[in-house]
């Protein structure tokens, strides 16, 4: 959970270090990231989009680091 005040970074490499964070962040990314729940897309919508995007690259990175059996 991000927390007010909280830097992003500090909260990535939180959510980077525990399996269960990454598997549980990247549902939520996905759906964020779901322009049909929206009505219009503004710019800042285009803005958080890609900062999610790039968050959930970095899980990916990281998951293909582990084996399956780990990730289970």
């Amino acid at each position: 959970m991000l927390f007010k005040g909280q830097p992003y970074s500090d909260y990535k490499q939180q959510v980077l270090s525990s399996l269960d964070a990454m598997w549980v962040k990247l549902a939520d990314l996905e759906h964020n990231m779901d322009f049909t729940r929206l009505s219009i897309i503004t710019d800042i919508d285009m803005e958080r989009w890609e900062k999610y995007r790039k968050f959930r690259a970095e899980i990916y990175d990281k998951l293909r680091g582990h084996s399956v059996r780990e990730t289970l």
